[in-house]
């Protein structure tokens, strides 16, 4: 499968209390890491699902920041394993492209 890059962006607040990874290829994902709330992940994931199956790439992240700090080094550990779960679900994702293709195919 062809892969589409994105980046991730770190946004801190101005009082650093706040910080949040930004994603703007995929619609616009904001997580707040400073939160203990999963909902932003969850939603990550799903969103990530559904890109991939309807654009049938799969997506590879890279962390854009000017700082090398904590929330830099958490960035990056969380897109290194992100990455390595999407490709290692490539032959999942082939073959639920493949069945949902042919489930379509079988609808028109």
């Amino acid at each position: 499968m062809e892969t589409k890059l994105m980046n991730l962006q770190i946004e801190r607040s101005q009082d650093g209390e706040k910080v949040k990874f930004f994603i703007p290829d995929l619609d616009n994902i904001v997580i707040n890491i400073t939160d203990d709330n999963a909902e932003d992940i969850e939603n990550l994931f799903s969103v990530i699902f559904t890109m991939i199956i309807e654009s049938e790439q799969l997506i590879q992240f890279q962390v854009i920041d000017e700082k090398n700090d904590l929330f830099f080094e958490v960035a990056k550990d969380m897109i290194l394993q992100l990455n390595s779960e999407i490709r290692k679900s490539e032959p999942d994702f082939e073959r639920i492209i493949e069945l949902n293709n042919e489930f379509g195919a079988e609808n028109n």
